[in-house]
């Protein structure tokens, strides 16, 4: 008997199996809801319905509960030991954020375990891209909603060291780790009755899981990569006491997405699932995967299919360069495939994180199994970080296998020492520069469009749209610069004008940090520099990444500010157990601690004393107290399963000694981070920055602080004019004192001399005419009196008259001589001026007393002869 049902989904092109509902009853059931809910997305929406479906998530529920396969519960291929549990869900704790903290108890091996799990943040971008294809071959867009709330982090109760990584949205799915062996959880497909298959990793009877990467491999890379590998010498984040991030972008080709059905939400789930287990791998080495984006070829591969996995591998590497590298930002692009290589199931570049022509990577998923396959995408992103495969005196705790060995994956556990020092080596030669940045969703993909916000190549600035200009004073809505703007944004951007050489953007944050200046010629400040590592500061530490790290400085921080460094005994005693409340590191997330030896004491966990109150620490942290020689010592334990700073550890830069310093809790000599001297290089008038380029005092200039200028270096942009060093300040405070005394009395002096030297010209100047006035005045009244002599007497004798003519002869000659005398008397006055001044004075009084005389005597003779 036929089925109509099944006959019309068959002609709307669903495929029902031939057995009917009977044997296929959950399978048949997915398929006939996804038809219907097709059928009306398509009768309401026309051809946006699978998406909108998509966009609402109504496939993360049906695909995760029916569509993985019947509901037989069978173990995952290559597994012979598993068992079905039903994980219980606790009764969160009061005071827990609701949804941050949850908790499962789970029977393992005949034993109720329970896992203790909290919210991971930052490990998918928020608006995560998914692109897609039409059939016409037209690129889709989409963000769909991928709550971040569903992936958790946590540890195993009762078991020092474990690691729980899962998601919980879909059924629990993920990863334990306690001690030496790991169990991976799934949801029964189809389970109505929330049954999971748990099963040991470590029971796998599958196929070897080779990398495809070999030394022969690896020198054909460095020929194929050339002389375009080139150090970057420039790089802020180092080591493993840093927490970098690896931002992926994940492409899965037509094979996956064949293979899961074709199914968009079953591969967001592949992937999630994928990089979310993986993350925990990189966890103690404080490196965060983080997914940032993802494509899905949807209907054919946009690269050539091959037998060989390095051609397929170059093949990806070229599409990637040449498209989506022109329009996403990653640090590295991986493939995600069910094409079969044989026992190869993966194959990366090395070392190339940061070059863009060679960051890629290929995995295989053909094993099925979802912990292999984050295992493999694991194994292949070590070796984009530099990590090689582990030679045999390479360890990662007790583990026999760790996840760089070059043999088969299965049942690795941690990366090696030499996986670490692999990676050290990449940062430390400045090839994981592109690592230090936390993912930012706008700078990783947007479409390049005026309004976005994003100043976009060709744009000057971007205000946003219309109602986001408004009010702008710089930008206008075309993503043009207003006229008589040179900027719009910058820290040495101010109202739309740059900031004046000099400025300081960025201000010392530590004195082992640097300050940096605008140039006048950017909008934006110099990169944030500090002193060179190794160099002295205060209390007897040395400065290291900008920070003067010392064992007071530390106490201060953790326990208060009475508190300072514990004596050597107090370090001596815990820091040799090597366990969780005193050691020199470890593997980070399992329970083989390493004992300090004794020179390395100081370089362990934390010990102070003169603790006057006990802080109030996050979850999961302790604090021991133990007796010291005068004073308890006291101290943190830290569990490394919890994504929390560890503020007691070992932290690298601090003095362990004279002319010593704590590197990865070992106490090495100074000078092995002392690569530049500032009193060697500089010439003791600056210090070195950690660019190994100087940083001159106020008064010198870079580059060698040699000559005399402003200070600062070539890095730091010009520091202003003003400063000066206190010596200057003092010296230029009392020229100033000293010039503002000085200065107006000499102008007063000036301007008193030309004023007594013009009055002085003035008085001689009146006095030179009431003298002229008072001879012509008297050779006038001698003559009138000779007049009237001669009219008085009639006519006189001629001697008389002869007498008479005498005497005006007498009296002329008279004028003329007292005419003589006067130019002398003046020429001589002008001598006496230029000479000295005191005696102008003197003969200007004697003058007037002569001319006063004179003057009275014309007087007389005019009322003597009326």
């Amino acid at each position: 008997m036929a089925w109509p049902l099944r006959e019309r989904l068959r002609a709307d092109g669903v495929h029902v199996p031939m057995r009917g509902l009977a044997g296929h009853s959950l399978r048949c059931l997915a398929a006939i809801l996804k038809a219907l809910a097709m059928r009306w997305l398509q009768a309401h929406h026309g051809g946006r319905g699978e998406a909108l479906l998509l966009r609402l998530g109504v496939w993360a529920v049906l695909v995760a509960s029916l569509l993985h396969g019947a509901s037989s519960h069978h173990p995952p291929p290559g597994y012979a030991v598993y068992e079905i549990v039903h994980p219980k869900k606790l009764a969160p704790k009061a005071e827990a954020a609701i949804g941050a903290e949850v908790s499962y108890v789970l029977r393992v091996e005949g034993r109720n375990r329970i896992v203790h799990l909290t919210q991971k943040r930052g490990f998918l971008v928020k608006n995560l891209p998914v692109v897609t294809y039409s059939p016409r071959g037209h690129r889709v867009v989409e963000q769909p909603h991928i709550p971040q709330e569903c992936f958790y982090r946590g540890y195993v109760e009762d078991s020092p060291g474990s690691l729980a990584t899962l998601s919980i949205c879909w059924g629990l799915r993920g990863q334990l780790e306690m001690g030496n062996l790991s169990y991976a959880i799934e949801p029964v497909p189809g389970s109505l009755t929330f049954q999971h298959l748990l099963y040991r990793r470590e029971a796998t009877q599958s196929k070897p899981l080779v990398c495809g990467v070999t030394n022969e491999v690896m020198q054909t890379q460095l020929r194929e990569m050339g002389p375009q590998v080139t150090l970057r010498k420039h790089v802020f984040c180092r080591g493993l006491k840093h927490t970098t991030y690896v931002e992926v972008f994940v492409v899965v080709d037509y094979s996956l997405f064949s293979f899961q059905g074709s199914n968009e939400t079953s591969v967001m789930l592949l992937v999630t699932d994928t990089i979310n287990l993986a993350e925990m791998y990189f966890y103690s080495l404080r490196i965060r995967v983080c997914l940032i984006g993802m494509e899905i070829w949807t209907h054919s591969n946009f690269i050539r299919h091959s037998q060989d996995i390095e051609d397929v591998l170059k093949s990806f590497n070229y599409w990637a360069n040449r498209d989506l590298s022109q329009r996403m930002a990653y640090d590295i692009a991986h493939l995600f495939t069910y094409m079969d290589f044989g026992l190869i199931v993966g194959l990366a570049y090395v070392g190339t994180v940061c070059f863009p022509g060679y960051r890629s990577s290929i995995i295989s998923h053909i094993r099925r199994d979802f912990t292999a396959f984050s295992l493999i995408f694991a194994h292949e992103l070590g070796h984009n970080l530099g990590m090689e495969h582990d030679k045999k005196n390479c360890a990662c705790g007790a583990a026999t296998k760790c996840y760089m060995t070059g043999d088969s994956l299965t049942g690795a556990k941690g990366f090696s020492n030499c996986s670490m020092q692999y990676y050290l080596d990449l940062m430390n030669r400045g090839h994981g520069h592109c690592l230090c940045n936390i993912p930012e969703p706008y700078r990783l993909f947007h479409l390049k469009h005026c309004g976005n916000k994003v100043v976009d190549e060709g744009e000057q600035c971007d205000c946003g749209g219309l109602k986001d200009c408004q009010g702008n004073p710089c930008c206008l809505p075309s993503c043009r610069l207003k006229p008589g703007a040179v900027c719009s944004i910058g820290q040495c951007c101010h109202k739309c004008r740059f900031h004046a050489a000099g400025y300081k953007c960025r201000s010392e944050a530590d004195e082992c940090d640097l300050p940096e200046y605008c140039n006048g010629t950017s909008a934006w400040c110099p990169q944030d520099l500090y002193v060179h590592d190794g160099t002295p500061c205060s209390n007897n530490g040395y400065c290291y990444h900008g920070k003067c790290a010392t064992h007071d400085n530390l106490c201060r921080k953790v326990f208060g500010k009475h508190a300072h460094g514990a004596p050597k005994s107090c370090f001596q005693k815990q820091n040799t157990r090597g366990d969780r409340f005193g050691n020199c590191g470890g593997d980070g997330s399992k329970i083989a601690f390493v004992g300090c030896k004794p020179q390395n004491v100081l370089c362990g966990r934390l010990q102070c004393v003169n603790v006057k109150k006990i802080p109030i620490l996050q979850r999961s942290k302790a604090i021991i107290q133990t007796p010291g020689p005068n004073d308890w010592c006291w101290g943190t334990a830290y569990h490394a399963s919890i994504d929390i700073p560890d503020v007691g550890g070992g932290t690298d830069g601090t003095g362990c000694g004279p002319e010593k310093i704590c590197i990865n809790r070992t106490c090495i000599d100074v000078t092995v981070k002392m690569k530049c001297d500032g009193k060697v290089k500089c010439g003791g008038k600056g210090v070195c920055n950690n660019l190994e380029h100087c940083h001159c005092e106020a008064g010198w200039a870079p580059p060698d602080c040699q000559f005399h200028g402003l200070g600062g270096s070539m890095d730091s942009g010009p520091p202003p004019a003003l400063m000066m060093t206190v010596g200057e300040a003092v010296r230029t405070k009392v020229f100033k004192v000293v010039m503002g005394i000085t200065v107006p009395l000499t102008i007063i002096g000036i301007a008193v001399g030309i004023a007594v030297t013009k009055y002085r010209k003035a008085k001689a100047a009146i006095a030179e005419g009431s003298e002229t006035s008072a001879d012509e005045e008297l050779g006038i009244e001698e003559g009138r009196e000779g007049k009237e002599g001669e009219g008085g007497r009639g006519e006189g004798k001629e001697g008389e008259g002869g007498e008479g003519g005498k005497g005006d002869e007498g009296g002329g000659e008279e004028e003329g001589k007292g005419e003589k005398g006067r130019e002398e008397e003046e020429g001589e006055e002008e001598e006496d001026e230029e000479e000295e001044g005191e005696e102008e004075e003197e003969g200007e009084e004697e003058e007037e007393g002569e001319e006063e005389e004179e003057g009275e005597e014309g007087e007389e003779s005019m009322f003597k002869n009326p």
